[in-house]
């Protein structure tokens, strides 16, 4: 999940909390404002390169990496630090 910036408004509801969206998506967003209409990361195989190059572009952009979330909500530090006991 990433943190959009500004308050959008998708125009329906993924099921996730405003203000956020799936990588994939903040990916395709991204792109748009640098006016890059191409494919970027497609498949399995990512190179590090493009990870490293989207990741300057968003933070540029004000996008964040958001918590991790499973199963429709906020996975917290503390279940985070119990599953890595376990």
């Amino acid at each position: 999940m990433v943190d959009v910036p500004g308050e959008p408004d998708f125009g329906m509801d993924f099921g996730y909390p405003p203000g956020k969206a799936y990588a994939c998506m903040a990916e395709t967003m991204v792109l748009t404002l640098e006016g890059r209409f191409e494919d970027y990361t497609l498949g399995k195989e990512v190179e590090v390169a493009k990870v490293k190059e989207i990741e300057a572009l968003a933070e540029k952009h004000g996008f964040r990496v958001s918590g991790l979330r499973s199963f429709g909500r906020e996975v917290t530090e503390e279940e985070i630090e119990a599953i890595k006991r376990a």
